[in-house]
């Protein structure tokens, strides 16, 4: 049951439409991991600054993700593309995931479209862009148009482009069509990208889409 309250899209949370919001705590109440990334995240979204010389091994997590936030508004500042989007990509899902960790259904708008609008700018790849897009709407509960965006990420998987987190595109794409009402694209997403997840035999993550997939399915018939 750990991965359900450590990944950052919480599978549970997203098919009982539960709501884990933004917090401005920035001393944790508990030593919980969603804990202490919501406490991260908010401390990165307030402009927290530490010396940067300083060692204290408290700050290292902090530190971390301030270096990741700090490289990422370098290159995006400077105006040009990077030298590669794939690797750029990775490491924007990760900030990410610092700024918005231990939280789901709710984002920063203005953060999203800061990046989206630099990756159009300097013409990044399609399905990058329907990526973001997804990312962006999947962590939101903006169901329509995350599932608009299936599609394309999974031919772009078919074809070696695996822009999102296997897991996290799995739950997500997955969830995505149950709650448009897509049943049927639900089990086939489940289908083509299940194995790829690379998750363990009864992994809870996966019996929880399956049984939603199947619930679904069933109440078609």
């Amino acid at each position: 049951f750990l991965g359900l309250s450590t990944d950052r899209f919480d599978a549970a949370a997203a098919l009982g439409g539960r709501v884990i919001p933004l917090t401005t705590d920035t001393r944790a109440s508990l030593s919980h991991d969603r804990v202490l990334k919501q406490v991260i995240a908010a401390r990165l979204r307030r402009g927290e600054t530490l010396p940067s010389d300083d060692t204290t091994n408290a700050n290292r997590g902090f530190q971390s993700a301030r270096l990741r936030t700090q490289q990422l508004q370098q290159g995006m500042a400077s105006g040009v593309p990077p030298a590669d989007w794939f690797v750029w990509f990775t490491q924007m899902v990760a900030v990410e995931h610092d700024r918005h960790g231990g939280t789901m259904g709710v984002a920063e708008a203005a953060w999203f479209r800061e990046v989206e609008r630099y990756m159009v700018a300097q013409s990044a790849p399609r399905d990058g862009i329907s990526a973001l897009r997804f990312l962006w709407a999947a962590v939101s509960y903006d169901w329509p148009t995350a599932a608009a965006e299936v599609e394309t990420l999974i031919e772009a998987r078919n074809e070696g482009r695996q822009w999102l987190p296997r897991g996290l595109f799995l739950d997500a794409a997955v969830i995505a069509r149950l709650k448009t009402g897509d049943a049927a694209g639900a089990e086939s997403a489940l289908a083509r990208l299940g194995s790829a997840a690379e998750r363990q035999p009864g992994d809870v993550r996966t019996r929880l889409l399956e049984a939603a997939v199947a619930r679904a399915v069933g109440s078609k018939k």
